[in-house]
């Protein structure tokens, strides 16, 4: 298993703030694509922010299972 994902990389300890690096980098398109599905800005913050919620709880194995 190749450690390069960052998503296997942010799970583990070795690499502090790649969670956040990946929420910086990712939540604005994630967040403008949600508005325009739902049609409503603040719940399309709420999905994104719920969905890295959901993520960073994963386990890292189940993470990095899915590259």
């Amino acid at each position: 298993m190749s450690t390069d994902h960052p998503t296997s990389r942010a799970q583990t300890h070795d690499h502090p703030g790649s969670l956040e690096r990946i929420f910086a980098a990712h939540s604005a398109p994630l967040t403008r694509y949600a508005a325009r599905l739902l049609h409503d800005p603040d719940r399309a913050r709420d999905v994104v922010q719920d969905a890295f919620v959901r993520f960073m709880a994963q386990p890292a194995a189940e993470v990095a299972g899915h590259e």
